[in-house]
């Protein structure tokens, strides 16, 4: 059993001083026991602009941390006998136009190879800037593949928690943000927190979100951000440190919301139950939150990132601990150090002190990474070159990444891609979080294929998307312009097969389709049209 010794909130003030300063964008910590909010510890400024300190009572978004909020919604109406996780999700929204059977459950569980919505956005130009539920669900509905046989894999897609928030409007006549402000946040006496799904509405002590672009350093590197997407479901909590306590009750008891015990308890245990493939394999995944093991204790968990906000909540249940770590910047990873901090809580060996080598055993070591590899599951590229002082840099979705090796034999993300590591394993390239047991990539060495063969150049159009595909040799190079994406310079990696920064294209067999992939979505049908056509005055999303 962990001991909360006296002192500990210094500690703990410490263990955040040495991730970020007092002039900078900053963190906040809780740590709770049985509920109760036992200490907190706090470091770095809310609005860096007016030196605003953060405090127990600033406002965080908590990004992807929302998810097992949303699933607990979705479990009381199970509870209720108004819905059904394992009913096909067109049950409730029917105008979706999947071939395949995906289950509610499945869209909980990152388990039915749905397209990734950010990517989809992505690929076509569709802006973020003001998306709303129904705009994204006119974007989601036209697509009628998955990336795998629903319920045969995982892989993390944000689309499952949204096409759960429309569900629970669609059964209940309410918003997400609504429903759980009457069914959760009321209840528990969450007063500050609620799903911000109207970016106009004032935040009280909100902090300012801030990022640090690529290769920029120094103390003048932040720049702020603003969150563009009003959809929840797959985030949107706004919350604070303080009146995270009840929560972290119910998570650790059952305890506070209108149900029964009995009932309460048993929507808590169904968060927790891990899931199981149709292969039998069973995830560390549960309902909106992972699984693994910190300092010998199991631990439930999951993180958020959004432009400008990170976040960790934690929960050892046998021990009746919780933790809450949330952060008004992008360049900080609040897993780490909320493992960090349950380490120390355990008298551990910390697991996530790894520090960077020297530059010159960097240089030498990273002669094996240098080069492009592809992942064929996803079908996707990432071209790795050589940094400054022994790091590396990726290329890949269309963004550059530095990494640093680590004493820990990985090479550490830093700045936005702060929560990622790679690493060899055997001859492969393996992309992970630097917390938890996912895989976020496998990538093979790809061949030099560098080649002179024509560029499939003409029109192409996705009815997923209701988007053109228009590849041109007009200006040069061969380009590749989507929807209302800008024009990308087209590279050939293969026989039939072109990247264009951060997306693959390939001829489709002998026919004249092309399959394009980006990371979260792969092989979209573009089909080859006889003229050239204007862009289209409709694209899903869009309006």
């Amino acid at each position: 059993m962990i001991t909360l010794e006296a002192g500990l909130g210094g500690r703990l003030r410490d263990l955040l001083a040495s991730y970020v300063s007092d002039e900078e964008p900053g963190v906040a910590l809780g740590l709770y026991r049985d509920g109760d909010l036992v200490v907190h510890a706090t470091a770095g400024l809310a609005v860096v602009e007016h030196t605003v300190p953060i405090g127990p009572d600033t406002a965080f978004d908590l990004a992807s941390a929302s998810k097992h909020f949303t699933a607990t919604c979705v479990l009381l109406l199970e509870q209720e006998g108004r819905l059904s996780l394992d009913a096909d999700v067109r049950t409730y929204l029917p105008e979706l136009a999947l071939k395949e059977t995906v289950t509610l459950r499945q869209c909980l569980t990152h388990t039915g190879g749905l397209r990734e919505y950010y990517s989809l956005c992505g690929l076509s130009g569709v802006p973020l800037a003001g998306m709303t539920e129904s705009r994204l669900l006119r974007l989601v509905s036209g697509q009628r593949d998955v990336d795998f046989p629903p319920g045969s894999a995982y892989s993390y897609s944000n689309t499952g928690y949204v096409l759960g928030a429309a569900t629970i409007r669609r059964v209940t006549g309410k918003s997400l943000a609504d429903f759980a402000a009457d069914e959760i946040f009321e209840p528990l006496g969450m007063a500050s927190t609620r799903f911000r799904d109207d970016l106009t509405v004032l935040m009280p002590r909100m902090a300012t979100g801030y990022r640090v672009p690529a290769g920029v350093t120094g103390p003048r590197r932040f720049r702020r951000t603003d969150i563009l997407e009003e959809v929840v479901g797959d985030g949107g909590v706004v919350t604070t440190v303080r009146d995270l306590a009840p929560w972290h009750a119910f998570m650790a008891g059952g305890r506070g919301l209108h149900a029964a015990e009995p009932a309460r308890h048993e929507v808590r245990d169904r968060l927790l139950q891990a899931q199981v493939l149709t292969d039998g394999t069973r995830l560390p995944y549960g309902l909106g939150l992972g699984i693994m093991t910190v300092a010998g204790r199991r631990t439930y968990w999951h993180s958020g990132s959004i432009p400008g906000f990170r976040s960790a909540l934690m929960y050892l249940i046998d021990e009746g601990i919780g933790l809450s770590v949330l952060a008004n910047r992008s360049d900080v990873y609040p897993s780490q150090i909320a493992v960090a901090a349950i380490e120390l809580l355990a008298g551990a060996p910390p697991t996530t002190a790894a520090r960077p080598v020297p530059a010159d055993h960097a240089k030498r070591a990273r002669a094996e990474l240098i080069g492009r590899w592809h992942d064929q599951d996803r079908d996707v590229f990432v071209d790795v070159t050589p940094g400054p002082d022994g790091a590396i840099e990726c290329l890949d979705e269309g963004e550059i990444s530095r990494f640093v090796l680590a004493t820990d034999g990985r090479w550490h993300g830093t700045a936005g891609a702060a929560s990622l590591a790679f690493r060899l394993h055997g001859d492969h390239l393996r992309c992970t979080p630097k917390v938890g047991e996912e895989t976020y990539g496998e990538y093979a060495r790809a061949a030099d294929e560098a080649g002179a063969e024509q560029p499939p150049v003409g029109t192409y159009f996705s009815e997923e998307l209701a988007a053109y595909a228009v590849i041109t040799t007009n200006t040069g190079p061969a380009t590749m312009q989507i929807g209302l994406s800008p024009a990308e310079r087209m590279e050939q990696v293969g026989p039939g097969v072109w990247t264009a920064r951060g997306m693959t294209a390939r001829r489709s067999g002998a026919g004249a389709d092309l399959l394009i992939s980006v990371d979260g979505a792969r092989q979209l049908v573009f089909s080859r049209i006889a003229e050239p056509q204007p862009l289209p005055r409709y694209i899903r999303g869009l309006v």
